[in-house]
């Protein structure tokens, strides 16, 4: 069975054995349990605060490189 099948049978269930659960758990290196708790809205929250983060500080930086570089011009 291609990974591709097994990944659509898997996705087509209501709930999945323990077996396979542990299976996809060690396959992706996450506890059981981050499976089971998973959350999409939370993780989606996450990964938009972060990337706000990483921009802003980006910002931050780029600011202060700038400020320096016209100082070194004077």
């Amino acid at each position: 069975m291609t990974r591709t099948r097994r990944k659509y049978l898997i996705e087509g269930k209501e709930t999945i054995e323990p077996q396979i659960l542990d299976e996809v758990a060690k396959a992706l290196k996450v506890p059981v349990e981050a499976i089971k708790n998973f959350d999409e809205e939370k993780a989606n929250n996450f990964s938009i605060h972060f990337t706000i983060t990483v921009h802003l500080i980006i910002n931050v930086e780029l600011t202060r490189l700038i400020k320096w570089l016209s100082c070194m011009k004077d």
